[in-house]
This record gives C-alpha cells, structure tokens and sequence, in this order.
C-alpha cells in the first residue's frame, strides 16, 4: 500500500516493524541477533545519528585503546582516525606510514578490526543517508 502511493516514510516504517515482528518467530539464531543489531545501530537504515554515534564510540574507544597500550597519543589519534575512515588512508602520505613503526602487537590486529567496524557503520550511515533523502 505504501509503495503503491510512493510513500516512502511509511514504507521505510512498516518495513522496520515487519522486522520487529518477525525477530523471534520466523528469524531465531544468528539472524535474530542480526535483526536485532540492525536496529539497535541504524533503526533499520532510518536513522543517520545512531551510525556517527556508532563510527565516533568506535574511534574513541580504539583511540583510547591505543593510548592504554603505550601509543603516544598523536600517533594513537593518526592511527585511529585513519582506520575509523579508510578510504582518507588513499589521500595520506605521511600519517599512517609513519606510525607502522609504532605498530604494537595487539594493535596489529586492532587496526583491522577496527576497520570492520567504521566501515560497518560508514555502510549503515550511508544507508540513512539514501533513505533520508530518497526521492518520491
């Protein structure tokens, strides 16, 4: 009914609340976890607050991390913003480069996963962004 009408704030909602409804009956397991992280991060692609919330949680928390690891904190703010953005890393040529001397065990596999996560978010931002501003 709403895509008949071109209505696409209804159809975003009624899509969100088929997905609450089927969490538990028809999704269980993994996908009922799945269902519910996509709501608790994006409000199921409707919201463009709840990822930025999520990408800056992500680069404070990896950001603090590196600097409870012994990172100085220039190199552990380089290091952090540059994997909470990826795609700037193309754009730097100092920067990272120079903190791969800093590299610290753990971090070495922090980086990665922090990657992960920013480009999660990125991706669930994005979503919010074209929902937002879909045209009618």
């Amino acid at each position: 009914m709403a895509i008949a009408t071109n209505d696409h704030e209804k159809e975003l909602e009624f899509f969100a609340h088929e997905l609450r409804c089927k969490r538990g009956h028809e999704t269980t397991g993994w996908a009922s976890f799945l269902n519910s992280l996509f709501e608790l991060t994006s409000d199921y692609g409707q919201s463009i607050w709840r990822p930025v919330q999520g990408l800056a949680f992500t680069f404070l928390a990896f950001f603090g991390f590196y600097i409870w690891d012994g990172t100085e904190v220039d190199d552990a703010f380089l290091v952090s913003f540059y994997a909470s953005l990826p795609f700037l890393r193309v754009l730097n040529d100092s920067g990272v480069d120079s903190c791969a001397d800093c590299a610290f065990d753990p971090g070495i596999l922090l980086v990665p996963l922090q990657m992960l996560f920013s480009l999660a978010f990125l991706f669930l931002l994005f979503l919010g962004l074209r929902n937002r501003f879909k045209l009618k």
